[in-house]
């Protein structure tokens, strides 16, 4: 129980992180000489936010219905 708590907080760092880096890239985006690679960097950014939300929405999902079982 306490392993699966100290997982839990480990990847939900994680995720944080990726939300963070994904808003960081999608907000401040250097001027390249090509136009295409900003909008590269702002796929990305989302990409990375997408991926970052993954986990948590499917672990908030998974504890409802749990809880409507019981």
């Amino acid at each position: 129980m306490i392993l699966k708590g100290i997982f839990k907080i480990f990847i939900y760092l994680i995720c944080t992180l990726f939300i963070i880096g994904g808003i960081y890239m999608v907000k401040t985006y250097p001027s390249y000489e090509y136009s295409f690679l900003n909008g590269k960097q702002i796929i990305s950014g989302l990409g990375l936010i997408v991926v970052g939300l993954i986990y948590p929405i499917t672990d908030i999902l998974i504890f409802f219905k749990e809880k409507q079982k019981s």
